[in-house]
């Protein structure tokens, strides 16, 4: 069987989505990365000190603690951290975008105090960040 032309590069980056063509299987894979936009909330200790290194430990730890294992394989990026104002943006493939948000609703531990996480916006769109319709004015 002969492949079609899209076939010769086996990686194209096309608008925050990764595709990966074999031809000989005929299996095509699309991973879409979402964002978030989220903040911790420490009601009890609000000058507490945090960094990137344990605000990704504890967020995988509260995917594990609710789905074990298995459900801290996806990816999962900080692309932007501000330690003053305990935020961050988030990215993750799309495969483990819902076990994401689901543990960091139910998150209620960093570091031994009490916390929420805020999540302020999700989008498939890293674009969608820079602006937000709500603060526009014609």
């Amino acid at each position: 069987m002969k492949c079609r032309s899209i076939c010769t590069e086996p990686l194209r980056k096309c608008c925050f989505k990764f595709v990966d063509i074999k031809c000989e299987s005929r299996v095509s894979v699309v991973c879409t990365m979402y964002y978030l936009d989220i903040s911790l909330i420490l009601p009890d200790s609000p000058n507490l000190e945090i960094t990137e290194v344990y605000l990704k430990k504890n967020i995988l730890q509260s995917i594990k603690q609710l789905f074990g294992e298995e459900g801290t394989k996806g990816t999962i990026d900080i692309l932007k951290f501000d330690s003053k104002e305990h935020r961050c943006v988030l990215r993750c493939t799309d495969d483990c975008y819902v076990r994401l948000r689901a543990a960091l609703v139910v998150a209620g531990k960093y570091e031994g105090h009490t916390c929420i996480y805020a999540i302020h916006r999700a989008s498939a769109n890293l674009l969608s960040f820079s602006a937000n319709s709500r603060n526009y004015q014609h």
